[in-house]
């Protein structure tokens, strides 16, 4: 049925055409009765210690997500029509994570732009912070060097590492691997626009994780925001933060990551330093990471000359998207700020394709309207120098071999999805 739903415990909607709820309860009522709605405009804040507007699109989106796809899901559009900056923020990273689930589902055929957030109804005052267009989630091995401790905690256990942070909480960490890449990205934003947000993801308990703050200080990074789990895995924190991408050591929180739908990557072991001048410059491979992994299947399946021809006969066919779709198109909203000449970012495909199997993939960026400042048809190449070349902050790639040849010149982390994988 078409219908459009309003959720708030106090305002009305702008016309009659909106059936309101004042509770999650009463909305779980509505659609029981009328089924889902085409639209929805959220408040946030429903009521002291009610359920709020983010818990009523969590148990939406967990519900269609186990019924998936035995389930008749119509092309809803969503608005938060709430004051509450955060709150808005807090509805809008679930509901893309949402989308980008249900875009990676090969039964749902719909393009994913027909699933939208706006705003129409209750846009933001003028003095509130907007939304960060790209959210980070960093774990604190990514971001600081915890190579030292970390070898503590796994010869003499958890009191030994806990001791020993809390006696060196005053002792700065050195820089890690990811972090010139955040220190970028945090660049990024300039006066009132906050383009970029940054959030640190921890094993740590909150008292050894004093030392990850007193870090952050010292080294001046604006990164406020942060989980600690005290050994327990911190990955079901990361979409209640609305990340578009998750960096960690741990390849099992990443894997978990990558099974809710987030673009994740295990960092890897690197002696490289910071990428040329201060354009931030990020670089990813293509199948299973921009794209699905459907065009690798078939190499790894029938061989090269099979996946050459399948690719040449489907060069008119978009490949579906893969886990880093999200996030290059999130980094391509923040490009569209400036001159194309003069951007902080720049990005580029590097990919072991040649022709004739270049032209799907052109073709498939040219359907999605995303931008790729440079592309690398290596055919098989080594991707290490030519990364170098580049002066990549950061790659992602599926294929260990491919991680391992360009760990030893850029910072690299590994996308555990697809079937080289399995």
């Amino acid at each position: 049925m078409n219908w459009k739903l309003f959720l708030d415990n106090e305002l009305f909607p702008p016309d009659t055409s909106w059936l309101i709820a004042r509770s999650v309860d009463e909305a779980m009522v509505l659609i029981s009765q009328q089924g889902y709605p085409a639209e929805m405009s959220l408040d946030y804040d429903l009521g002291e210690n009610k359920p709020t507007g983010f818990d009523f699109l969590k148990r939406i989106a967990d519900d269609v997500l186990n019924a998936w796809p035995n389930l008749n899901f119509p092309l809803v559009m969503l608005d938060s029509h709430t004051s509450d900056t955060e709150g808005r923020c807090r509805i809008l990273g679930l509901w893309k994570s949402f989308q980008n689930k249900l875009a990676r589902n090969k039964e749902w055929a719909a393009p994913s732009n027909n699933i939208v957030s706006t705003a129409k109804y209750g846009q933001p005052s003028s003095n509130q912070q907007s939304c960060p267009r790209l959210v980070v989630a960093i774990a604190s091995r990514a971001l600081f060097d915890l190579d030292e401790s970390h070898q503590i905690f796994e010869e003499q256990g958890a009191g030994a590492y806990a001791r020993y942070q809390v006696e060196h909480e005053e002792m700065p960490l050195a820089p890690g691997v990811a972090f010139p890449l955040v220190r970028k990205l945090l660049a990024l934003n300039t006066g009132e626009q906050r383009r970029v947000e940054v959030t640190l993801i921890s094993r740590n308990s909150a008292d050894t994780g004093l030392r990850i703050f007193n870090s952050i200080r010292h080294h001046g990074l604006d990164i406020t925001r942060a989980a600690f789990t005290r050994g327990e895995s911190p990955y079901r924190y990361i979409e209640s933060f609305g990340a578009h991408l998750f960096l960690s050591a741990s390849q099992e929180d990443v894997e978990k990551a990558l099974d809710a739908g987030i673009a994740a990557a295990t960092i890897m072991p690197s002696a490289a330093g910071e990428g040329r001048d201060g354009q931030l410059r990020i670089a990813f491979d293509g199948d299973a990471v921009l794209f699905s992994d459907e065009a690798e299947r078939v190499f790894a399946e029938s061989g090269l000359d099979a996946f050459n021809r399948n690719e040449v006969d489907a060069k008119d066919k978009p490949l579906p998207g893969g886990p880093f779709k999200p996030f290059l198109a999130a980094l391509h909203t923040i490009q569209s700020d400036f001159d194309p000449e003069h951007s902080p970012i720049r990005t580029a495909l590097v990919t072991a394709r040649g022709a004739p199997a270049h032209e799907r993939v052109i073709r498939t960026l040219r359907s999605w309207g995303i931008r790729i400042d440079e592309a690398l048809f290596l055919g098989g190449m080594d991707k290490g120098v030519f990364l170098k070349s580049f002066g990549a902050d950061i790659f992602f790639d599926d294929q260990r071999k491919h991680c391992e040849s360009a760990a030893g010149y850029v910072a690299t982390g590994h996308v555990p999805y697809g079937v080289k994988n399995s």
